[in-house]
This record gives structure tokens, sequence and C-alpha cells, in this order.
């Protein structure tokens, strides 16, 4: 953008925010590698007309799919974990989508509608040069 690069003060309060989103941006990994990856499942199992009920949690490691038994007793506070993981991860989400944007905006000299600036867009022909009936548009 032509004003990041022209402006100082833009430039450097889009340089702060970029660097309070990286700052977020660890901080919420941290918090999210704490916290149980996966999904909580319920099966039902039938044994000798006797029906009952366990719980497991299903997660990836690597290519593999690991399940594992959790006690009845954990089962309301890992799931509670979980979706605060999914709610974590969906904000790491937007922070590194903003963090992209920012990174784009700092770097780029284009305006981010596509439109270049006048300066970068058409050579500026010398008065001696100009011919005004080749270029009618540059008067």
């Amino acid at each position: 953008m032509a004003v990041v690069k022209k402006d100082i003060v833009v430039h450097g309060m889009l340089q702060d925010e970029l660097d309070r989103c990286e700052r977020l941006a660890a901080s919420l990994e941290a918090v999210i590698s704490e916290h149980p990856k996966g999904s909580l499942h319920k099966r039902n199992m039938k044994y000798k007309e006797k029906v009952s009920s366990y719980h497991y949690l299903k997660f990836r490691e690597g290519s593999k799919s690991v399940y594992k038994h959790v006690p009845e007793r954990e089962v309301d506070d890992l799931g509670k974990r979980i979706n605060l993981r999914r709610k974590k991860e969906k904000e790491l989400k937007q922070f590194k989508d903003r963090i992209k944007y920012l990174k784009k905006l700092l770097r780029n000299p284009r305006a981010p509608s596509g439109h270049q600036p006048i300066d970068q867009h058409c050579k500026r022909i010398p008065n001696e040069q100009r011919d005004d009936a080749k270029y009618p548009g540059l008067l």
C-alpha cells in the first residue's frame, strides 16, 4: 500500500499491530497445546441382555487413530476442555489470517484493491519529449 510506504506513522501502527498479533498467536498456541485434542464419543455395549455404555476420546497421532478410554467422572471436564481448545483454535485462525494480511500490507507497495499508485502505473514524460497528439490523456 502506497500510504504505508510514505507515511511512517501508519507504517509504525501496522507494525505494532503485527507484533501484537504475533505475540497473541504464540500465547494461544501455548494454551491450545495444554488442552486435549480430538473428540469425545460414547458407545453402548450389550452383553448378556445387559446394556452398558462407556466414553472414549478419539484423536490422531500422525496417521494413526487413537482411542482412549475416559472414566465417567472425567467426561464433563474433558468435554469442556475439548470445547475450549476448539474455541481457541478458531481464535488462532483469525489471528493468523490477520497476520497474513498485515504482512501483505507492510511488504506490498500495491493498494489492496489491486490498483497501483499513479506514479507506478504510468511513466511521467518530460514536456520536451511529449507529443500531445500521441499522448492526449497526459496533459
